[in-house]
């Protein structure tokens, strides 16, 4: 018997979060705004969440944190020296899961002067 037979051929790929050009160490001012990219790919499309110091982060608390563009973008809005921590993107699907660490500093202005300037 002649016939055409179509086969739907499934297949996972684990995640992976691009590296390339990515500041894994940002510096901002007390009041700036910082951002922070995940780029990730994979099949099925990862679920990516984000920790703060190791924890879930729970952006209903911390008001001035946004997750963006289906959570590959933290945003952190009047950055406050308390949001300085370790920032986890952490990417999952059924093949497997990648994670890339920020190390954030926030500065006060006074801090920074105290190391461009020679009169403070």
């Amino acid at each position: 018997m002649k016939g055409t037979f179509l086969h739907n051929v499934l297949f996972s790929v684990a995640p992976v979060i691009s590296r390339e050009d990515v500041d894994t160490s940002p510096s901002v001012t007390v009041n700036d705004t910082s951002v922070l990219n995940c780029q990730v790919s994979g099949t099925p499309s990862p679920e990516v969440v984000w920790l703060r110091d190791g924890r879930l982060l729970d952006t209903g608390v911390r008001r001035n944190i946004r997750q963006l563009a289906s959570a590959r973008q933290l945003r952190i809005d009047r950055t406050a020296v308390t949001d300085g921590a370790v920032y986890r993107c952490l990417a999952t699907n059924k093949a497997g899961q990648d994670h890339l660490d920020f190390h954030l500093s926030v500065h006060s202005e006074l801090m920074l002067c105290r190391f461009t300037c020679l009169f403070c």
